[in-house]
């Protein structure tokens, strides 16, 4: 669901189950999974966008 080549709103709706199952069957490894997950593609496409330059918290 996270692949860049994923449209917005299924990558969006995708996720959102994904959750929900995860949750229903109370596996959280497998919920922290999927948030890491998250944040790495996001880190990436941070990064895609500012060009590879360093991105700080702020």
């Amino acid at each position: 669901m996270l692949r860049r080549h994923v449209p917005q709103p299924l990558r969006k709706r995708g996720m959102a189950l994904i959750r929900q199952v995860y949750m229903r069957h109370n596996d959280k490894d497998a919920l922290l999974a999927l948030a890491q997950d998250e944040v790495s593609f996001l880190q990436e496409a941070l990064n895609d966008a500012v060009g590879g330059r360093p991105v700080s918290a702020q």
